[in-house]
């Protein structure tokens, strides 16, 4: 017994100091695409705690990676927000081909910002340019045979200082560019490359990497040049630094990709208490004035979930926009989507769905993104056939009682002693009914009333689990108004229940669910289709990088310990 005290007092310290470590959140997953396709099921993505590192999706033919790098991995990174490319140009069939894309990745400083549902956002190509004459005129085949290569590996401050030999060779020059890997480069070395003869007889290609810089486009640049060549000493630096200088990129950026919060700066780790984005913006329906992607606001709420609302419902005409939390007392599901539809209702006809309100709610930090926005569905669209619900709201007489009273009962069918009938002869029939809501300790609530001066409809409340991707929408709430008397009945609401249309087709984003901790959780597979968007063009412009660092006990050790402890107690 001591020692399982001593052990829990022990794992308790622990977790207090842990609660205080700064560290950066990055998800981390990963996937390998099969031939012919085009994403894969990022099914198991973890939150990780680093230090001294960035977020990073990575996205190539064959893997989608979601990860962290090192602050030092990049030699001359001017901003960690960032979208970056390595693109092939090749020569064939006597002509320069359009760029193949090798690589994209996205880079981002703050927390939890490689979020996989912004995966369909991101670009597919930067689109590098080289004129192709000039690329010609120095690399491919000459009148002369090419007859020798440089051979060297150098490290140098200026192009000036090169003295590099050279080789026969009757097969393909290379030149490969390091000047921007941090292994290689020192403070005195600006020019950081290696030249070699191939034996074999290749095309010739230039292979680009690119750098756009989303918080700062006039930053943007080249990073380095690979190439192969069948000119004779083609694999010289100087011809590198040219291609360099005349290689340029447009490409096509949703605006999704440039949210970046203001304040970035570190949160606490906190593992008891839910970071959430905090919030509002409102716009007229149907207008975009409202950029809910400057949202900066990060709020830390114990005992809660995180949501996004939609609110049409509470100034007619206008869309209010609030990022939050919302208590997890007062929810049934921890992942979901809710929306709250009415129907006006008349003889043969269901007028189309009118969306008073748009939720998303789910249970890990900052996972009510500002994307997610973008994504939500915008109507569940609940719809019925008049020739299958018609006889539940109107009949050939008017309307002459209605049931008045409220109950909370486990049985739809125990409240007929408790419900009296009374006059309604000017107006009509209302019941508002809930089935397993949480605000009452009962399975089935509602209030029955007769009503005036409203027109015959109903509101219907559903929730889609995103726990559950197999169950349909539930519908939780039913608002009614019918025109027959005494038809404000529970069997009536469950009779149009099983009547109900909804659309429930939903982008897979918004299944993706982290494991948190020790917990698992499936996602269907989230795919990479490109968005279009304004093209940016961005001129080649090289910066430095500057880093800080944190002199905290490393979070992955300190983890390590918590879960150790935490396994011990069992």
């Amino acid at each position: 017994m001591f020692t399982k005290c001593a052990l829990f007092f022990a794992f308790i310290y622990l977790l207090s100091c842990f609660t205080s470590v700064f560290a950066l959140q990055c998800y981390k997953c990963h996937c390998f695409i099969q031939e012919n396709q085009s994403s894969c099921n990022l099914s198991t993505c973890l939150i990780e705690y680093v230090e001294n590192s960035y977020c990073e999706i990575r996205v190539s033919s064959n893997e989608l990676e979601v990860d962290h790098n090192p602050n030092s991995a990049l030699q001359e990174l001017f901003s960690e927000h960032y979208i970056r490319a390595t693109e092939t140009i090749v020569h064939r069939n006597g002509d320069w081909q359009p760029a193949s894309v090798i690589q994209i990745s996205y880079g981002c400083d703050w927390n939890l910002c490689n979020d996989p549902r912004i995966i369909s956002f991101l670009p597919t190509s930067l689109n590098f340019k080289i004129d192709s004459t000039f690329l010609t005129n120095l690399l491919t085949p000459d009148t002369e045979p090419l007859s020798t290569c440089y051979s060297c590996s150098k490290c140098i401050d200026s192009l000036d200082n090169l003295n590099c030999s050279t080789e026969s060779c009757t097969g393909t020059c290379f030149i490969e560019d390091h000047i921007d890997d941090a292994s290689v480069n020192t403070d005195d070395c600006k020019f950081a490359f290696e030249t070699s003869c191939v034996s074999d007889v290749l095309d010739s290609s230039v292979e680009v990497t690119g750098t756009y810089y989303i918080s700062d486009q006039s930053q943007s640049s080249v990073n380095t040049i690979d190439i192969y060549c069948r000119r004779t000493n083609c694999n010289n630096p100087r011809i590198a630094e040219q291609i360099r200088g005349n290689t340029s990129f447009t490409t096509t950026i949703n605006d999704i990709m440039t949210f970046r919060p203001s304040n970035i700066s570190v949160l606490p780790l906190n593992i008891t208490n839910l970071q959430c984005y905090h919030c509002d913006c409102q716009q007229l329906v149907n207008e975009t004035t409202c950029n809910i992607l400057q949202c900066n606001a990060v709020e830390v709420v114990n005992g809660s979930y995180c949501e996004i609302l939609r609110d049409f419902a509470e100034i007619p005409g206008t869309e209010n926009i609030h990022l939050g939390h919302v208590g997890a007392r007062d929810v049934k599901y921890s992942h979901y989507i809710r929306a709250v539809e009415t129907i006006q209702i008349e003889p043969g006809m269901w007028h189309g769905s009118t969306v008073e309100k748009i939720s998303y709610v789910c249970d890990w930090n900052l996972c009510n993104n500002p994307v997610i926005v973008n994504i939500l569905p915008n109507s569940f669209s609940f719809s019925a056939l008049p020739s299958e619900v018609d006889h539940l709201f109107f009949g050939t007489e008017p309307v002459q009682k209605c049931y008045v009273c409220s109950l909370c009962v486990n049985n739809s069918v125990s409240w007929e002693e408790d419900c009296e009938s009374t006059n309604c002869t000017s107006g009509i029939c209302h019941i508002d009914e809930h089935w397993n809501d949480l605000e009452y300790p009962c399975e089935y609530a509602f209030t029955s009333s007769c009503e005036k001066n409203v027109n015959t409809n109903v509101q219907i409340t559903g929730t889609y689990d995103l726990n559950d991707g197999d169950k349909d929408v539930e519908i939780n709430e039913m608002d009614l108004y019918c025109s027959i008397t005494n038809c404000n009945l529970p069997t009536i609401t469950e009779e149009l229940k099983t009547h109900i249309r909804k659309n429930s087709q939903l982008d897979p984003s918004l299944f993706f669910r982290p494991e948190i901790l020790l917990t698992t959780s499936i996602s269907p597979p989230i795919t990479a289709t490109p968005v279009t968007a304004t093209p940016i063009t961005a001129t080649p412009i090289t910066a430095p990088i500057t880093s800080s660092s944190v002199t905290t006990m490393p979070t992955s050790a300190m983890y390590a310990i918590l879960l150790t402890v935490m396994i011990t107690l069992k």
